[in-house]
């Protein structure tokens, strides 16, 4: 009940606005209507009467739309030349900073000359004819590129490594990182500049007074002194201006809802090993410390699959964070990695994987193929389970693989949910089906089970252990019943 009534009233604030919006457009026709009565100068100022009486006698005569075809048409085609010239050149400023460098003084000095000075210099070098589609072209496009550019600038660090580690493409970047987090910045400059674009394509109409257009009509209504047409067509402008932002915005809105609820199946210490033994031959849970020495050189990464780190330091200023770490993981096995929080334990995973380089030492055996579960989900909010494993799903992998894969770990009813609508330990367990799909000769999982019930610990753990066998897996947990849960050796750090 409380849900209803908090959409009663988002359903009641939103009727007010309406209410008061129309009720503001009618507080200034009154004002207006009053003020050309008392006035009483039809040369200067006309009522909205006559105003709507002189549109009508407009409307219906042959070549008004015509008029209309030609301005609306021009305007619009320099605006979308502008959207996508802006687009991409901000993209090429985010990707090269010397192209931003370079750019800069043009956008400049475009944003910077005055309109009017604009259109004289373009009557320079061409007719009239096509002048309002290059006017409306120059004075969106420093508007688009700022704002694209802007939105590019804010993108999430943090899901372009998860990419690259997962060796996503620049379509599936794109797809599901820039143009997201875009939204925002592109409807907000769309609805600002469409604006620009017809009140400066208008005035290049009025200057260079092409046939047939719009601003031959103003220009004309001018002339000879014609405040009802003057009127008329500036309420014209205004609807039409209106009307294009609308649906441009609207496309907008229904492309980007159409991207995310689409779903594209395809894809794209010590050194002493855990002991095999048990009937099955499973690792046994055995701790080692990190200081011992004694590891055997030839034995390195002559494994199938064996990743070796020998003598690692990594230090964040004056704060040593990993000082000469010795570690070896077997080719095939799952290796937990236990200790105190600051000890490095997410760094030394951040090194594998090639996000952090290290100060000096070694690290061998690290396969091209790494799939891993990071310390945050790292997920695509907007798009749904399904979409968010197929960003990094091996290439072949089908929807109802995914599905199969998300109901192991009790997501089956949750597959086309929006991700930013789930919990904490349901966005956890979509970052461990994405993790497991992908391709990969290495899984490095970053505390896997935290946030999760202990239900649903023991089932993920499962899932985690019966689509791992034969992968080298190290995994780094705060919690010490993962080992037994994840059938693991076990690796503990002690900070110095």
């Amino acid at each position: 009940m409380r849900v209803e009534r908090g959409e009663l009233r988002v359903r009641g604030r939103g009727a007010r606005d309406r209410l008061l919006r129309v009720l503001a457009v009618v507080v200034a026709l009154v004002i207006w209507q009053a003020v050309a009565f008392f006035l009483d100068l039809r040369i200067l100022l006309v009522s909205p009467v006559e105003v709507a009486m002189e549109l009508l006698r407009q409307i219906v005569r042959p070549g008004f739309w015509l008029t209309v075809w030609f301005s609306l048409r021009r305007i619009f085609l320099g605006f979308f030349l502008a959207l996508a010239a802006g687009v991409l050149l901000a993209a090429f400023s985010y990707r090269f900073k010397a192209f931003k460098v370079m750019v800069r003084p043009y956008i400049s000095v475009v944003k910077s000359t005055p309109v009017a000075s604009i259109i004289i210099l373009i009557l320079i070098f061409m007719s009239s004819g096509n002048l309002s589609v290059f006017v409306s072209f120059l004075i969106v496009l420093p508007v688009i590129y700022a704002n694209t550019l802007e939105g590019l600038s804010h993108t999430d660090g943090k899901l372009i490594e998860m990419a690259d580690v997962f060796h996503a493409g620049m379509l599936r970047r794109v797809r599901c990182i820039f143009l997201p987090q875009l939204r925002p910045f592109l409807i907000s400059s769309c609805s600002a500049s469409i604006g620009m674009a017809w009140k400066a394509g208008t005035a290049a109409e009025v200057i260079g007074i092409p046939k047939g257009s719009i601003g031959e009509r103003l220009y004309e209504a001018r002339i000879y002194l014609s405040s009802r047409e003057l009127f008329a067509w500036t309420a014209v402008i205004i609807v039409l201006s209106v009307v294009v932002e609308k649906l441009v915005l609207w496309l907008i809105r229904k492309s980007y809802d159409s991207l995310t609820g689409s779903g594209d199946t395809r894809g794209q210490g010590s050194g002493v090993r855990g002991q095999e033994t048990g009937d099955e031959g499973r690792l046994q849970c055995t701790v080692y410390s990190v200081q011992c020495t004694d590891m055997d050189e030839d034995a390195r990464g002559r494994g199938s699959g064996d990743v070796c780190v020998a003598d690692l330091k990594k230090s964040f200023g004056s704060n040593n964070v990993l000082n000469g770490i010795d570690m070896a993981f077997a080719g095939g096995t799952r290796t937990v990695i236990m200790g105190e929080s600051g000890c490095g334990k997410t760094t030394l995973l951040r090194i594998i994987m090639g996000l952090e380089k290290r100060d000096s030492g070694e690290v061998s055996g690290v396969p091209g193929h790494i799939s891993s579960v990071f310390q945050e989900n790292r997920l695509f909010e907007e798009f749904n389970a399904v979409s968010n494993i197929a960003f990094a799903a091996e290439k072949g992998a089908t929807a109802e693989l995914i599905l199969s894969h998300l109901a192991e770990v009790g997501l089956g009813g949750s597959a086309y949910q929006k991700v930013g609508e789930m919990s904490g330990g349901m966005k956890r367990r979509v970052a461990i089906v994405r993790a497991l799909l992908a391709k990969k000769e290495l899984l490095l999982l970053d505390e896997p089970l935290k946030g999760l019930d202990d239900q649903n610990r023991e089932k993920v753990a499962e899932y985690i252990k019966r689509h791992s066998d034969g992968i080298t897996t190290i995994i780094v947990t705060h919690d010490a019943d993962d080992v037994a849960l994840l059938d693991a050796a076990l690796i503990r750090m002690e900070m110095d």
